[in-house]
């Protein structure tokens, strides 16, 4: 499992990337690079909490990849994140999909996708 593409969103559509299509942070300040757990099927990360100026509510939007345990997912999974690294692609394999949120599906190479929202969190500010 590769999570990527993060954003953090306002309830009525402001965007803030948090990591590329890679999976590395973009502002490690906001959210650090995310740990992986051993099997590939955990990632987390700590972070302080943020919010929008004028907007109570947050969501988080993250793309997720579904790899079979191969020799070309293992080259991108977990991301090595650096500012000097090179991207890995993945070579062709069987058949696989990607699913977004309007359950469009179309063929791709060597991968499973899927976009998952969390629910609206609500950040209190004590000022």
């Amino acid at each position: 499992m590769l999570v990527h593409s993060c954003f953090a969103e306002s309830l009525d559509g402001q965007r803030t990337p948090i990591t590329d299509e890679r999976g590395c942070s973009l502002d490690e300040d906001l959210l650090p690079n995310l740990s992986y757990g051993n099997d590939l099927k955990l990632a987390y990360a700590k972070a302080d909490v943020f919010k929008y100026p004028d907007h109570s509510y947050i969501q988080f939007r993250c793309q997720i990849r579904l790899c079979p345990t191969s020799e070309e997912c293992l080259k991108i999974m977990p991301p090595q994140c650096s500012q000097n690294r090179r991207q890995k692609r993945m070579a062709a394999g069987g058949p696989i999909f990607d699913v977004d949120l309007f359950n469009s599906i179309k063929n791709d190479m060597q991968r499973y996708s899927m976009d998952v929202i969390s629910d609206a969190l609500l950040v209190v500010d004590d000022a």
